[in-house]
Formats: C-alpha cells, sequence, structure tokens
C-alpha cells in the first residue's frame, strides 16, 4: 500500500507509549508499511491504532483483517483496541474503512473521488467479524462505541455515493452522521445508512436496514426498513445453552 507525505500513523500501547510508524526513517516500518492495508492520499491526515499488550506491532502493521484507505486531507480514523476476526475461507473478512475514493476497488479509476474533514472512531473491545465502513461527504463521521458486537456482511455507509437534489439544485442527501453506541448487537447482513442512530444496549436484527436514528437504549430493532419491534432488551454473547449455566460476559 502506499502512504503520501504530510500524513500520519501512530500506534499507542496502553502504558500510554506512542510510536510513530509515519513518518518515520526507520527502513523496517517503511518496509512493513508497503505490504500493509493501509493507503493514504492527501495531508493532514491521521491514523491511530491502539494495541493490546499483547499486540505486537509488527504483526498488526501486516494484519490482513484490517484494511483502511484514506483519499482527502484532515481526516482521522481511531481504532481503540478492537478486536478483528479475518477468515475469508468462512466468510468474516475484518473491517474495511474507506474514506473518499470508492466504496470499493471496483470504482473506475478515472472517477476520482476525495472527502475532507471525516472521522471513524470505534471504541474499546468492540468484535467485527465482516463489516464496511464508507464515508464520502465532507465533514461527515462514524462513530461505534466500546464492547460492541458486529457479524459479519455488515455496510456502514454515511453517504450515498450519489447526488439527490431538488429543483433549486438543493441537496437533499448530504451525510452527517451515524452513531451506535456501546454494548450493541449487530447482527448478520445489517445495512447501515447516513444520519443514523443505534443507542447503547440495543440489537439490530439480521438481515435489516436502519434508514434513520432511534434514541431509546435497550431496543430491538428489526425489519426492511428497521422499525422498534420490543423494548427492554439486553443481550449476550454466549449461546442460550451455556448462558442457562450460569455463564455471563464480563
Amino acid at each position: 500500500m502506499f502512504i503520501e507525505q504530510n500524513n500520519t500513523v501512530i500506534f499507542e500501547y496502553p502504558d500510554g507509549e506512542r510510536i510513530q510508524v509515519f513518518p518515520t526513517a526507520d527502513r523496517e516500518f517503511l518496509s512493513l508499511l508497503s505490504q500493509s492495508r493501509i493507503m493514504i492520499k492527501g495531508c493532514g491526515n491521521q491514523l491511530i491504532r491502539k494495541l493490546k499488550d499483547d499486540e505486537y506491532l509488527d504483526d498488526e502493521l501486516l494484519n490482513k483483517g484490517i484494511s483502511v484507505s484514506i483519499i482527502g486531507n484532515n481526516n482521522t480514523v481511531s481504532l481503540d483496541r478492537i478486536k478483528v476476526n479475518y477468515y475469508p475461507e468462512r466468510d468474516l473478512k475484518g473491517l474495511k474503512i474507506n474514506i473518499g475514493g470508492g466504496p470499493d476497488d471496483w470504482l473506475e479509476k478515472e472517477v476520482f473521488r476525495s472527502a475532507d474533514d471525516c472521522r471513524v472512531s470505534i471504541g474499546e473491545n468492540t468484535q467485527i467479524n465482516g463489516a464496511m465502513i464508507y464515508l464520502q461527504d465532507n465533514g461527515s463521521c462514524v462513530d461505534i462505541g466500546r464492547n460492541t458486537m458486529l457479524s459479519w456482511g455488515i455496510d456502514i455507509w454515511c453517504t450515498d455515493a450519489h447526488t439527490i437534489f431538488d429543483d433549486g439544485g438543493n441537496i437533499l442527501n448530504e451525510g452527517r452522521s451515524i452513531e451506535i453506541g456501546d454494548r450493541v448487537w449487530i447482527g448478520k447482513d445489517v445495512k447501515i445508512g447516513k444520519n443514523t442512530r443505534i443507542c447503547s444496549g440495543s440489537i439490530v436484527g439480521w438481515g435489516s436496514i436502519v434508514t434513520k436514528a432511534f434514541d431509546e437504549e435497550k431496543i430491538l430493532i428489526a425489519g426492511v426498513p428497521a422499525k422498534k419491534v420490543r423494548d427492554n432488551v439486553s443481550w449476550d454473547p454466549h449461546c442460550i445453552n451455556l448462558f442457562r449455566k450460569g455463564f455471563r460476559s464480563e
């Protein structure tokens, strides 16, 4: 992959040690970055990745489960000691973040896109099995809280990628934000669109499409488009058999 000058990549350990792997004169870091899935074009962009004590920087730079692509200026991606599962043979494709550019590699090379002043933030202990996060509109953001669990086949798009406007030329579909709270469980093949909110403790059912903001905590939402189907719910990552035996998450 490729990183232009005037951008920053930082890894941080729990004791506060911060290692700037770009820009750097360290040839080993530069070699590892060239093999990584990090691509940054523009200036003033920052990628901050927080590691656990037992995670080695070299291994994480080569982690195939995390892909970050930024095209634009003054964008920030902050990943706070998350767990990403990458087993493509089982359709667990890890985490892919694209800011600017196209949502994937299929976009025609002659089509140039970029985005400025965007932010992606994912909180500590969040687990991701297969999610694509895409931002295209300037100043937009995606914030995901702590202890959240994302299944696989998930799309989180804070943009429509194309423009919708009225007869007066006024833009009608600008993406601003997606907010996902703490301890949210997002089921398989869920799609989350721009300007939406899922509050802490909530559950999003398999195959749902989220198109609006939900302002209540601990609710179950499901459907196309997603609607609230139950409130006062909680969830635990253990299966029902183990849960009945008393196993509980922390």
